[in-house]
């Protein structure tokens, strides 16, 4: 039920949002017809006598449990000469939520419903679910309706130019984290070389061996000879599980033994 405000004057916007609850039976069949005023009602020793309803003016319980009003309006007005007010009631039913029942919606509410879910679209919101641009557009073109201002019209146009707006900037942030990704390669390979550069420079004593002949992943090896070792030439052709290496200078870089075919000093070293 919707409470009155006596004292209100007419052209004030309230906007309000009850629950709609079924009626209850009238407790008497007699009810004055002012407002907010119901005669007395006898009270019981047995029980108590429940408070009256704000406006009991329709006392006959609906054939339904579910009633089909959604809320009933009344308005009283006076002329400027006139010290009697005139009564103005009207009833809101909307059988589609209440009863449940299947029907059409109208146009201007699937409108709506349009224009709501493109400000959800726009403002990226959580509560947007699936919906999309396009789907604005197709609700939108089903509620069109006749337009006679145009405005309907004038907002379609707006939502498609939206649309290849949003289109236009989601390709230039696929072009910029694409042009990110390449940076990102770019720098790592850049590093990949100067860290190869330096773990080269250090394999070949700085420049004292040249032409490199085999790798060979020994990790083993670290706890014979550290991270690093010059071992000098070696000319045996098996080393572990390795087979037909060939001679040259050997240097342990861990976790790599480096085969070198020349030195730049020409200094042979015999293994122990």
């Amino acid at each position: 039920q919707l409470k009155y405000k006596r004292a209100g004057s007419v052209g004030q916007t309230i906007l309000s949002a009850p629950s709609p609850v079924p009626p209850a039976p009238a407790k008497t069949s007699e009810v004055s017809e002012d407002l907010g005023s119901l005669p007395p009602a006898a009270a019981t020793p047995a029980e108590e006598t429940p408070a009256p309803p704000v406006d009991a003016v329709k006392s006959a319980p609906p054939a339904d449990p579910l009633a089909s009003e959604l809320c009933t309006i009344r308005l009283r007005y006076k002329q400027p000469t006139s010290n009697e007010s005139t009564k103005i009631e009207t009833t809101v039913i909307d059988q589609r939520f209440l009863l449940g029942t299947q029907l059409p919606l109208t146009k201007d509410y699937l409108w709506a419903t349009a224009v709501a879910e493109f400000g959800l679209v726009l403002r990226h919101s959580s509560f947007v679910g699936s919906g999309n641009f396009s789907q604005v557009l197709e609700l939108a073109q089903s509620a069109i309706g006749d337009d006679p201002t145009g405005q309907r019209r004038e907002f379609l146009t707006l939502v498609r130019q939206t649309q290849h707006l949003e289109h236009q900037r989601e390709a230039q942030i696929a072009e910029l984290s694409k042009m990110v990704r390449e940076d990102e390669q770019l720098v790592h390979r850049r590093d990949e070389a100067a860290k190869n550069a330096e773990l080269m420079a250090k394999a070949s004593c700085s420049g004292k061996y040249k032409t490199l002949l085999r790798q060979l992943e020994v990790p083993t090896d670290q706890a014979n000879y550290g991270d690093f070792k010059d071992y000098g030439r070696w000319d045996e052709t098996e080393y572990q599980s390795f087979k037909n290496l060939p001679p040259g200078y050997w240097v342990y870089a861990a976790p790599h033994w480096y085969i070198w075919n020349e030195s730049t000093e020409q200094a042979a070293v015999t293994p122990k």
